[in-house]
């Protein structure tokens, strides 16, 4: 997995974000707001498992029949995804004008948003 820095805009407002592999089954989303440069606004960890690593497991789990659409712990993190956590966050917490502590929050996936 790249470690490339990546930017979206989002309600007319400018992010940057990047994904990082934690270990086998975590994933860390770290977003800053464009221009904020110090230390990121929202770091995400999120549960992600590579369906090729475990592909064996989700095939004798599934009795050899598997929707990958509907298991979100099997999907990526898409642009889609960003743009939804991001707004997630605004909402709960408004956009900052600098940045003193990163939140840190988990991924629910009950209601697929962070936990504001």
């Amino acid at each position: 997995m790249k470690k490339k820095i990546r930017s979206i805009v989002v309600k007319g407002s400018k992010f940057n974000w990047r994904v990082s592999p934690l270990d086998e089954s975590f994933v860390s989303l770290r977003v800053w707001v464009d221009g904020i440069k110090q230390m990121p606004w929202f770091t995400v960890r999120y549960t992600y498992r590579d369906p090729w690593l475990n592909f064996a497991e989700i095939v004798e789990r599934s009795g050899g029949f598997h929707e990958f659409k509907d298991d979100s712990i099997l999907q990526g993190v898409t642009p889609g995804k960003i743009a939804t956590i991001i707004s997630h966050v605004v909402k709960a917490a408004g956009l900052p004008e600098e940045v003193k502590k990163t939140i840190l929050l988990e991924w629910d996936y009950e209601n697929q948003c962070p936990k504001i």
